[in-house]
């Protein structure tokens, strides 16, 4: 009958009976639902890219490269580099619109 007791006690993790997990858990499901949005947001910003959005991005990639006065033709290439550059502003848009949000949910503190 004592070893019985003693084995218990030596399987018993006393640390872990002290931790408080709820907070561990709603900081993992709060970074879930943040990652679900931030998936959300980006998909949806990025659908509704228009072709003359890639166009006016095209002539503003020009403007940056001082080589707007000598093109007429907008290529493949500048589209996609067109398209990767909106993506990026996309993924930085949507960075923002989560911090204001964090914020606006939790103020100044980071308490979940």
């Amino acid at each position: 009958m004592i070893s019985d007791e003693s084995e218990e006690t030596d399987n018993f993790n006393y640390v872990g009976s002290l931790v408080n997990y709820e907070p561990l858990v709603a900081m993992s499901n709060f970074k879930k639902q943040e990652e679900e949005r931030r998936i959300q947001l980006l998909n949806q910003y990025k659908s509704e890219i228009t072709p003359d959005d890639i166009t006016n991005e095209v002539r503003q990639i020009w403007r940056r490269n001082n080589s707007s006065d000598k093109r007429k033709r907008i290529t493949e290439k500048d589209r996609r580099e067109a398209l990767s550059c909106l993506h990026r502003k996309i993924k930085e848009r949507v960075q923002v619109q989560l911090a204001i949000e964090f914020k606006e949910n939790f103020g100044e503190k980071q308490s979940y």
